[in-house]
């Protein structure tokens, strides 16, 4: 981002449900902090209001970011409707062209200003540098579990993490059927859901908080005001 290219479209991962779009506003303080707008699944994509959210911050601030789901879908259905799946997984989720280009597209034509689209693959799942300390702990303690499991011939399950308490974080190993799981889809709840600024709500960052890892502060960025 920059003079040239003041606004960005962030696609990220998630399907069918906003959890990790969401999770992008827990360190926004301010009007001003990014992101501006959140799109997800859960709550019907209006293009309108999304170029008035887009460009009163532009206007405001001198730039824009939005976080968008790879599958945000308007009262039409999806995005790029008009064109037919670029690919349909064995549980038939069907994938479409990206909606980030799309709306990257509308808001140049609406404010004559470039906008870039971004669209982070893999890393989204392996970037080791940013695991926290939970992630760590957990992924290790499942593994372990794992091998335990496969060692006594058990088939047909999945590994689940149950959590007890928000407040003080607390969690235990189960397993689920196989069955009872695979294809289904864990919808943001209602009260974990953005608003059209960017922000989210207080239950869903006390839900997320202990999910980042100790120390926070050596998770949360910091920034200047020039």
């Amino acid at each position: 981002m920059g003079i040239n290219s003041p606004i960005c479209i962030i696609e990220v991962m998630g399907r069918d449900s906003g959890w990790l779009a969401t999770a992008s506003s827990f360190f926004k303080k301010t009007d001003r902090d990014a992101p501006h707008f959140i799109g997800i699944p859960e709550v019907i994509f209006s293009e309108e209001n999304f170029l008035i959210s887009i460009e009163n911050a532009y206007r405001s601030y001198g730039y824009a970011v939005a976080v968008v789901l790879e599958k945000i879908r308007s009262r039409q259905g999806n995005l790029s409707k008009e064109n037919p799946p670029t690919f349909t997984d064995n549980f038939g989720h069907s994938y479409f062209e990206s909606p980030g280009k799309y709306l990257s597209d509308l808001v140049e034509k609406r404010l004559g200003v470039r906008c870039r689209w971004e669209k982070p693959g893999s890393i989204q799942r392996s970037l080791m540098d940013a695991v926290s300390t939970t992630d760590r702990e957990e992924a290790y303690e499942l593994g372990q579990k794992a091998i335990e499991m496969a060692r006594s011939e058990m088939n047909e399950v999945i590994l689940t993490i149950i959590r007890s308490d928000n407040q003080k974080y607390q969690y235990s190993i189960g397993s689920a059927n196989l069955k009872d799981v695979a294809g289904k889809i864990k919808y943001l709840p209602e009260n974990y859901r953005p608003n059209e600024e960017g922000y989210t709500s207080d239950s869903f960052k006390s839900y997320l908080r202990p999910l980042l890892g100790n120390p926070i502060h050596d998770t949360e960025p910091i920034f200047n005001l020039l």
